[in-house]
């Protein structure tokens, strides 16, 4: 399934320069709900009735295939902190999306820890992605299967994968693919 193009990236990026650290935390949780919101469709047809808790330690990976170059790999669990943003963050796309008070989706929090990561290296240039956090933006649901593989890359292309177990869902896993941006005539 495709996703459009995240189209918020730079500008979001440059919104966050000389931000007072007070309201640092309120605007990356701003910028990962909206682009949780963008991504969703990818997600979509896993919604069900339930409420999906978190019920384990989330992690993310960011795998990167420079064009001639090295592939390089870094993973690692997710602070508290980050934990704590990625859950807001999936609370606040819950309402925004218009699931029901009986609905959830229990991909939601992982695809919020991986778009708090690309809003993070947009920001602060994390994981050294480059042009790609500006790029084509794609999500995709895993598989338990699929998630405890490395993904194969072209180069010059990237992925970050984020795993957030919830109740019912222990395996939740969800991909964000980057490209470059299309050329423009």
């Amino acid at each position: 399934m495709s996703v459009p193009r995240v189209a918020s990236g730079r500008s979001a990026a440059a919104r966050l320069r000389g931000v007072e650290p007070d309201d640092l935390a309120e605007l990356l949780l701003e910028l990962t709900t909206s682009l949780t919101v963008e991504l969703h469709a990818a997600i979509a047809d896993v919604a069900m009735p339930g409420h999906f808790e978190p019920a384990g330690m989330p992690a993310a990976a960011v795998f990167h295939q420079p064009a001639g170059g090295e592939p390089t790999h870094r993973s690692g669990g997710a602070s508290d902190a980050v934990a704590g943003l990625a859950v807001q963050a999936a609370e606040r796309a819950h309402d925004r999306l218009g699931y029901g008070r009986r609905d959830g989706n229990p991909l939601l929090p992982a695809l919020a820890l991986a778009a708090f990561y690309l809003v993070e290296a947009r920001r602060s240039g994390t994981f050294r992605l480059g042009e790609l956090t500006e790029g084509r933006v794609r999500a995709y649901p895993l598989t338990p299967d699929e998630a405890r593989h490395d993904p194969s890359l072209l180069p010059g292309t990237a992925a970050i994968r984020a795993w957030f177990p919830v109740e019912g869902a222990p395996d939740a896993c969800v991909e964000l693919r980057l490209s470059p941006a299309p050329a423009t005539v």
